[in-house]
Protein backbone atom coordinates (compact mmCIF):
# COMPACT_ATOMS: atom_id res chain seq x y z
CA UNK A 1 0.00 0.00 0.00
CA UNK A 2 0.94 3.87 -0.08
CA UNK A 3 0.08 7.12 1.64
CA UNK A 4 -2.03 9.81 -0.58
CA UNK A 5 0.30 13.17 -1.33
CA UNK A 6 -2.46 16.17 -1.77
CA UNK A 7 -1.57 19.65 -0.99
CA UNK A 8 1.53 19.03 1.68
CA UNK A 9 1.96 16.17 3.24
CA UNK A 10 4.34 16.06 6.06
CA UNK A 11 5.42 11.74 6.13
CA UNK A 12 7.11 10.03 9.25
CA UNK A 13 7.94 6.66 9.43
CA UNK A 14 5.54 4.84 11.85
CA UNK A 15 8.31 2.55 13.13
CA UNK A 16 10.25 5.82 14.40
CA UNK A 17 6.93 7.08 16.07
CA UNK A 18 6.51 3.86 17.60
CA UNK A 19 10.01 3.78 18.85
CA UNK A 20 10.71 7.90 19.36
CA UNK A 21 7.50 9.31 19.83
CA UNK A 22 6.38 10.44 23.36
CA UNK A 23 3.31 7.82 23.86
CA UNK A 24 4.46 6.12 20.57
CA UNK A 25 1.84 6.22 18.23
CA UNK A 26 -0.94 6.70 21.18
CA UNK A 27 1.20 9.97 21.66
CA UNK A 28 1.03 10.79 17.95
CA UNK A 29 -1.97 10.18 17.00
CA UNK A 30 -3.85 12.53 19.64
CA UNK A 31 -1.25 15.18 18.84
CA UNK A 32 -2.25 15.40 15.04
CA UNK A 33 -3.77 19.23 14.12
CA UNK A 34 -6.74 18.67 11.99
CA UNK A 35 -8.62 15.66 10.34
CA UNK A 36 -6.31 15.10 7.47
CA UNK A 37 -3.99 12.01 7.96
CA UNK A 38 -3.69 8.40 7.06
CA UNK A 39 -1.51 5.39 7.28
CA UNK A 40 -0.52 2.20 5.36
CA UNK A 41 0.71 0.69 8.69
CA UNK A 42 4.33 1.55 7.06
CA UNK A 43 4.49 5.25 6.79
CA UNK A 44 1.69 8.09 8.21
CA UNK A 45 0.60 11.39 6.34
CA UNK A 46 -0.58 14.38 7.50
CA UNK A 47 -1.74 16.68 5.39
CA UNK A 48 -2.02 20.54 5.20
CA UNK A 49 -2.73 23.19 3.08
CA UNK A 50 0.02 26.32 4.06
CA UNK A 51 3.39 25.98 4.13
CA UNK A 52 3.37 28.01 7.52
CA UNK A 53 1.23 25.64 9.37
CA UNK A 54 3.69 22.42 7.73
CA UNK A 55 6.67 24.70 8.95
CA UNK A 56 5.01 24.70 12.82
CA UNK A 57 4.30 21.20 12.65
CA UNK A 58 7.88 19.84 11.52
CA UNK A 59 9.00 22.14 14.16
CA UNK A 60 6.84 21.01 17.04
CA UNK A 61 8.02 17.26 15.71
CA UNK A 62 11.63 18.29 15.75
CA UNK A 63 11.15 19.56 19.37
CA UNK A 64 9.90 15.81 20.45
CA UNK A 65 13.11 14.66 18.73
CA UNK A 66 12.43 13.26 15.36
CA UNK A 67 15.04 14.98 12.36
CA UNK A 68 13.99 16.87 9.93
CA UNK A 69 16.98 16.93 7.64
CA UNK A 70 20.64 16.37 8.21
CA UNK A 71 23.10 16.42 5.41
CA UNK A 72 20.52 17.66 2.80
CA UNK A 73 18.28 14.05 3.31
CA UNK A 74 15.26 13.81 5.24
CA UNK A 75 15.73 11.48 8.06
CA UNK A 76 12.48 10.97 10.38
CA UNK A 77 10.21 13.19 8.60
CA UNK A 78 9.81 13.70 4.33
CA UNK A 79 7.88 16.80 3.47
CA UNK A 80 6.52 16.89 -0.02
CA UNK A 81 4.52 19.63 -1.80
CA UNK A 82 1.74 18.35 -4.07
CA UNK A 83 2.56 20.58 -6.68
CA UNK A 84 6.32 21.19 -6.36
CA UNK A 85 7.70 18.26 -4.92
CA UNK A 86 9.50 16.77 -1.98
CA UNK A 87 11.08 19.79 0.46
CA UNK A 88 14.83 17.34 0.27
CA UNK A 89 16.17 14.40 -0.47
CA UNK A 90 14.12 11.25 0.77
CA UNK A 91 16.03 8.17 -0.22
CA UNK A 92 13.21 6.15 1.99
CA UNK A 93 10.38 6.88 0.10
CA UNK A 94 9.04 6.28 -3.40
CA UNK A 95 6.34 8.51 -4.64
CA UNK A 96 3.93 7.50 -8.07
CA UNK A 97 1.20 8.65 -9.46
CA UNK A 98 -2.39 6.20 -10.12
CA UNK A 99 -4.85 7.13 -13.02
CA UNK A 100 -8.00 5.16 -11.77
CA UNK A 101 -9.97 3.23 -14.52
CA UNK A 102 -13.20 4.92 -13.44
CA UNK A 103 -11.99 8.35 -13.40
CA UNK A 104 -10.02 8.90 -16.76
CA UNK A 105 -9.64 12.65 -15.62
CA UNK A 106 -7.88 11.93 -12.28
CA UNK A 107 -4.29 11.17 -11.36
CA UNK A 108 -4.11 10.44 -7.66
CA UNK A 109 -0.30 11.14 -5.97
CA UNK A 110 0.79 8.50 -4.04
CA UNK A 111 4.08 7.30 -1.43
CA UNK A 112 5.19 4.29 -0.33
CA UNK A 113 8.07 3.02 2.18
CA UNK A 114 10.92 2.01 -0.22
CA UNK A 115 11.32 -2.29 -0.04
CA UNK A 116 7.66 -1.99 1.74
CA UNK A 117 6.55 -5.36 1.51
CA UNK A 118 3.14 -4.16 1.29
CA UNK A 119 0.65 -4.14 -1.99
CA UNK A 120 1.68 -2.17 -4.69
CA UNK A 121 -0.68 0.25 -6.04
CA UNK A 122 -2.64 -1.49 -8.28
CA UNK A 123 -5.98 -0.09 -7.79
CA UNK A 124 -7.45 2.58 -5.72
CA UNK A 125 -7.75 1.06 -2.87
CA UNK A 126 -3.74 0.12 -2.33
CA UNK A 127 -3.83 3.73 -1.29
CA UNK A 128 -4.75 5.29 2.22
CA UNK A 129 -6.52 8.27 2.06
CA UNK A 130 -7.75 10.31 5.14
CA UNK A 131 -11.20 9.71 6.49
CA UNK A 132 -12.61 12.97 4.70
CA UNK A 133 -11.26 12.50 1.57
CA UNK A 134 -13.01 11.79 -1.59
CA UNK A 135 -11.77 11.55 -5.72
CA UNK A 136 -13.80 14.72 -5.91
CA UNK A 137 -11.16 16.51 -4.85
CA UNK A 138 -9.54 19.32 -7.41
CA UNK A 139 -6.10 18.09 -6.79
CA UNK A 140 -7.01 14.90 -8.50
CA UNK A 141 -7.79 16.69 -11.99
CA UNK A 142 -5.34 16.10 -14.44
CA UNK A 143 -5.26 19.94 -15.25
CA UNK A 144 -4.96 21.17 -11.36
CA UNK A 145 -2.75 24.10 -11.10
CA UNK A 146 -2.20 26.07 -7.77
CA UNK A 147 -4.15 29.55 -7.56
CA UNK A 148 -1.56 32.30 -7.17
CA UNK A 149 -1.76 35.10 -4.68
CA UNK A 150 -2.30 37.40 -7.20
CA UNK A 151 -5.74 35.52 -8.45
CA UNK A 152 -7.55 35.57 -5.11
CA UNK A 153 -9.34 38.26 -2.42
CA UNK A 154 -9.32 37.63 1.16
CA UNK A 155 -13.17 37.43 2.22
CA UNK A 156 -12.89 36.20 5.69
CA UNK A 157 -13.35 33.25 7.74
CA UNK A 158 -15.91 30.63 8.07
CA UNK A 159 -15.77 28.98 11.25
CA UNK A 160 -12.18 27.58 10.82
CA UNK A 161 -11.55 28.20 7.20
CA UNK A 162 -10.13 31.28 5.77
CA UNK A 163 -12.30 32.08 2.96
CA UNK A 164 -11.03 33.61 -0.50
CA UNK A 165 -12.26 34.10 -3.60
CA UNK A 166 -10.85 33.02 -6.73
CA UNK A 167 -10.84 35.53 -9.75
CA UNK A 168 -9.57 32.88 -12.31
CA UNK A 169 -11.83 30.23 -11.27
CA UNK A 170 -14.76 32.72 -10.64
CA UNK A 171 -15.80 30.93 -6.82
CA UNK A 172 -15.19 30.95 -2.91
CA UNK A 173 -11.87 28.84 -2.09
CA UNK A 174 -10.85 27.72 1.40
CA UNK A 175 -8.00 27.43 3.03
CA UNK A 176 -8.00 25.00 6.11
CA UNK A 177 -6.01 26.35 9.19
CA UNK A 178 -5.26 23.95 12.04
CA UNK A 179 -4.38 25.09 15.30
CA UNK A 180 -0.08 23.88 16.37
CA UNK A 181 0.82 24.25 19.63
CA UNK A 182 4.23 26.31 18.99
Amino acid sequence: MSVILECISVIVKNSKIISDYPGGMDGFMNSIPGGHHCTDGEIMRIGFMHHDDTEKYVQFLESLGLIFVKDDKAIDICVIDFYYGPWSDCDWLDAGEFFPEDYPNKRILYARLVGSKLKKVEELNNIAVPEVWTIDSEFTDNDYEPTSLEDIDYIGKEGTLDVYFDKKKGKKIYLGRPLIDE
